[in-house]
């Protein structure tokens, strides 16, 4: 058997070069494709005019209220209203039994009429120019001591002419001057009382107008602002814009009322207009000022914002809260706004420029906020700091300068150098 020959190392040497040219050249399908571009859409950074605010949070109250109590003790008669009703000023509320009330009107009146009988008279003089009105000289008492102050004199006279022709002794003339002195004494004694008996007769015409008080404080009526008579005057009687609703009530038909201590029955509100009571906080005291509109959101109407107006501020700072309170007038003509509720206000203070981009170019991921520039046809990432927001826009208070592109879809497939294409 004959043995195969071994390789020379020529052959070998051949067989290494030609291994390289065996190996296969890399083909398209190789090579590593770049990522196609995201479309995305974009908006432009806008610079605008935003309004600046002081937020505080604060409690409706009626524009005045007011708690009703009798003058009076008495026992109820009618209630006339009840929670909700809307009273006008002047309406009756209560009543009260007048049944005790007219006595005291119908013993006082007997009483002044028995003094004014003293005098003669049937009802009180009305003071004139020269003075109370009332002539002494009329009252019956006093005439009649005139009369005998008159004749007392007259006597007085023909004694003292028989006097002088010694006619009569001197016992009977002064027996004559010392009856003229009673007479004149007498007269003053008379008018001294009258005048007394007229100073009585003015007592128990108070006394009677305090009682005749007394009755007509047996109906509880809603009370009458010192504006309602301009307003009623401009307006007319029929109509006007001030009513109260109420709020509370206390009392019941049959029971007793006492006025001391003070029995409260109702609590009425002016609720056409209400005020807002706000603590702002100190470091905006500057800021705030009389007059400033105001904006407040309330937790019944969350898609509508209502209008005021700051009409007081409070000149001291509660050392414990750092606050300061505000007033805010709020016009509420129909009654939507309830007094009691909570408020949240936005006091406007100025106005500033600032740059803004669309809600939809915002990213928020773990509490990181960013946004998507638009440079070069690649995306880059940038952090923001908000500021103000409103459904259209927000207001950002980092580095991002006006007029800066940035995406506002496609954020689900951007990453940092993206390729982008703006559709």
């Amino acid at each position: 058997m004959v043995k195969p020959t071994p390789p020379t190392c020529a052959a070998l040497l051949l067989t290494l070069l030609a291994l390289p040219g065996c190996t296969p050249k890399p083909t398209a399908a190789t090579v590593v494709a770049a990522p196609p571009p995201v479309t995305v859409t974009t908006a432009v950074v806008q610079t605008r005019s935003v309004q600046r605010f002081v937020a505080a949070v604060g409690s409706l109250t009626g524009f005045d209220e007011v708690t009703l109590s009798p003058k009076v003790d008495g026992r109820v008669l009618k209630v006339h209203r009840d929670v909700g009703d809307r009273v006008f000023p002047g309406d009756v509320v209560l009543e009260l039994d007048p049944v005790d009330l007219q006595l005291e009107v119908e013993s006082a009146r007997r009483a002044l009429e028995s003094e004014l009988a003293k005098l003669g008279l049937t009802a009180l003089p009305k003071p004139d120019a020269t003075g109370s009105g009332f002539k002494p000289e009329e009252v019956p008492a006093v005439a009649r001591a005139v009369l005998v102050l008159e004749n007392a004199r007259v006597e007085q006279r023909r004694v003292a002419g028989l006097a002088a022709t010694n006619a009569i002794s001197k016992r009977e003339s002064d027996a004559a001057e010392l009856d003229a002195k009673t007479a004149e004494v007498g007269k003053r004694d008379a008018v001294t009382q009258a005048l007394s008996t007229l100073a009585t007769a003015r007592l128990k015409q108070a006394q009677l107008e305090t009682a005749e008080q007394r009755l007509k404080d047996a109906v509880l009526c809603a009370p009458v602002p010192d504006v309602f008579g301009a307003w009623a005057a401009a307006v007319g009687p029929a109509f006007t814009p001030l009513s109260y609703a109420v709020s509370s009530r206390m009392v019941s038909e049959g029971e007793m009322l006492r006025s001391n201590p003070v029995s409260n029955v109702f609590r009425l509100i002016i609720d056409q207009g209400l005020k807002l009571r706000a603590n702002v906080p100190e470091q905006y005291a500057g800021e705030v000022r009389v007059g400033q509109p105001v904006r407040l959101l309330v937790d019944s109407y969350p898609d509508q914002a209502f209008t005021g107006l700051v009409t007081r501020i409070n000149p001291a700072i509660d050392y414990q809260t750092r606050t300061f309170l505000t007033e805010v007038s709020v016009p509420n003509l129909d009654r939507r706004l309830k007094a009691g509720g909570f408020a949240r206000a936005q006091i406007d203070t100025r106005t500033e420029s600032a740059r803004t981009i669309p809600p939809a170019a915002l990213l928020t991921f773990a509490g990181v906020t960013k946004v998507f520039t638009v440079v070069n046809g690649k995306a880059k990432a940038v952090e923001v700091k908000l500021g103000n927001r409103d459904r259209e826009w927000l207001e950002v208070t980092s580095d991002l300068p006006a007029g800066t592109v940035v995406a506002t879809s496609g954020f689900s497939q951007l990453i940092e150098d993206s390729p982008v294409t703006v559709r």
